[in-house]
């Protein structure tokens, strides 16, 4: 066969068809033009004349806020913790009453309900430390409050049992505020307590809170601290003020003055512009539907209720916890018979001579420090009451 000469070859290349194989990239012609390119850019934020540049800090802060609802409970606890020392710090270059009063409460008040316990601890710590002022506060407590409601009748004992301590830090937090937080939730709130600690509906129908007994001890404080508060606020033109009621002659909500002396008058509070509430009332089923009437128509089922923790509490009087609980119980009923009109209610007699007078129970409770002094207070309270009837 006769060799094809050189020349030949190099005409038959510009005819040569080629082959395709698969999963390869066909090539480009040799007249391709190539249209791809780059651009690169300089980024000058902080010379911007419509956006202010954030500084790392307040980066960091809000990207802390939003880590605040993650699906992982550690992080959400990692960035509760992170954002407390940023705050404590003084980190961010904008202040917290100009920047996030309503974003931290609106991000942190969610985790009330929280399942993991170290993540509402976390948040306990937050709102400790917040430095908030009252009337940022104030403004800013509704939502909060809906998410601790929430957490006061939670079906998880836990998250019942941390509950009133973010009540707690609420009350707390809104002490010197016009009106103050116990006054105007003051029936919303008790109708919680009655929930979360078991308060019978009937006299005879008693129940036991499921809660340890510290819990029932911190949750007894913030009781005895929010009745204390409303009962006894003296601002202004939100004072609880005493008033008569002329129930013969059917006279109702008069500003008469403060004295008993006829038996058709029934001494009743108010709060100054607002409905009253019927703090005193010497029987309170009959005025169960009176407008405002937050307490009242606790009070028959409430004595049995001590009575029966108390006798169950001094009984086992070996540990610090349950004397503590003692003295907690001591201290709600005294705030209730010193400030209201309980010791006419049926059931709150019995109770105080159980805790006055000589008795098993008057016995226990003289072996608990704390608890005697309780005991003569609530006895010089009924005096006084029964003085002014």
């Amino acid at each position: 066969m006769a060799k094809v000469s050189k020349s030949v070859k190099e005409k038959r290349k510009d005819f040569a068809k080629t082959k395709l194989k698969v999963g390869k990239t066909k090539a480009a012609p040799s007249n391709a033009t190539d249209t791809s390119f780059r651009a690169k850019a300089i980024a000058l934020p902080k010379q911007s004349v419509t956006v202010e540049a954030a500084t790392k800090q307040s980066a960091r802060f809000d990207h802390l806020l939003a880590l605040i609802g993650h699906r992982s409970a550690d992080t959400r606890k990692d960035a509760l913790q992170q954002l407390s020392g940023l705050l404590a710090s003084g980190g961010g270059s904008r202040s917290l009453d100009t920047l996030s009063v309503a974003a931290v409460l609106r991000r942190v008040s969610p985790l009330a309900c929280d399942d993991t316990r170290s993540v509402r601890s976390a948040c306990l710590d937050l709102l400790t430390n917040l430095s908030i002022s009252s009337s940022a506060w104030s403004a800013h407590l509704k939502p909060f409050l809906l998410h601790v409601d929430g957490a006061m009748t939670h079906i998880s004992p836990s998250i019942r049992a941390d509950s009133t301590k973010f009540l707690k830090i609420a009350l707390d937090r809104t002490r010197t505020t016009t009106p103050p937080l116990a006054v105007t939730a003051l029936p919303h709130l008790l109708d919680k307590f009655a929930k979360l600690l078991g308060w019978p509906t009937t006299p005879t129908h008693q129940t036991s809170p499921s809660a340890s007994t510290t819990v029932l001890t911190h949750h007894l404080t913030v009781l005895h601290d929010l009745l204390e508060t409303a009962l006894t606020c003296e601002d202004g033109d939100t004072a609880v003020v005493p008033v008569m009621e002329i129930t013969r002659w059917g006279v109702t909500r008069s500003g008469v003055g403060v004295g008993l002396f006829c038996c058709g008058v029934r001494s009743r509070a108010y709060l100054k512009g607002r409905t009253p509430l019927d703090l005193w009332a010497s029987h309170p089923a009959s005025h169960a539907d009176d407008d405002g009437d937050p307490i009242s128509k606790y009070l028959p089922s409430v004595a049995p209720w001590l009575r029966a923790r108390l006798v169950e509490a001094s009984a086992m009087t070996g540990d610090a916890g349950t004397r503590a609980l003692v003295v907690a119980l001591l201290r709600v009923a005294h705030v209730v018979v010193a400030h209201t009109g309980a010791i006419a209610v049926e059931g709150w007699r019995e109770l105080v001579n159980a805790i006055t007078d000589d008795g098993v129970l008057a016995d226990r409770l003289g072996e608990i420090a704390g608890a005697t002094l309780i005991a003569r207070e609530i006895e010089a309270a009924v005096t006084t009451r029964s003085r002014l009837s």
